[in-house]
């Protein structure tokens, strides 16, 4: 892959009344089931949902994951999930998730989102029997590699120059 190409995929999420804790913002784990949601999206666009990879008795897991809060998000909200690729090996996928709110809190559209959160979590593919890693399946890495070679305007997905390397 092009070292010097960035891969992002937007997802958004509208906070709910059952996600938010006492304080009226969104409870903290929330934040952490948001980006779950929003992967699990990317993979469906990229045609390997989660089923799918299960059917096959193999999976991503979640090894290490950093986590920070920098603003609170509230009931109403409307969040885009942006994520990019930071690393990509031959059984390790490592993902940077940042979460914006694109609305103040009555809801109304904010100009200018604000970055709310951000995610860094390091996947590995895993074989479900022997339960060990194992090789992202050629098929998926071709998808990712289809992202930065072939990019769709109609796309969720957005590849733009940028610095940070990607590992093939």
């Amino acid at each position: 892959m092009d070292k010097t190409t960035a891969f992002q995929f937007t997802h958004t999420h509208k906070v709910r009344f059952a996600e938010i804790d006492a304080g009226q913002a969104l409870y903290h784990p929330r934040y952490l089931e948001i980006a779950d949601a929003a992967r699990e999206k990317m993979f469906e666009d990229l045609m390997h949902p989660i089923s799918k990879m299960l059917e096959h008795g193999n999976a991503f897991s979640v090894v290490d994951l950093q986590i920070k809060y920098r603003k609170p998000c509230f009931l109403s909200n409307n969040l885009s999930i942006q994520t990019s690729i930071i690393q990509l090996r031959p059984k390790v996928l490592v993902l940077q998730q940042n979460i914006y709110n694109n609305s103040w809190p009555d809801g109304v559209s904010n100009i200018t989102p604000t970055l709310c959160t951000e995610i860094k979590v390091t996947l590995v593919f895993v074989s479900l029997k022997q339960m060990k890693s194992c090789a992202i399946p050629v098929s998926l890495l071709d998808a990712f590699h289809r992202l930065f070679h072939e990019p769709n305007e109609n796309s969720p997905f957005v590849v733009s120059q940028e610095k940070e390397p990607l590992d093939d």
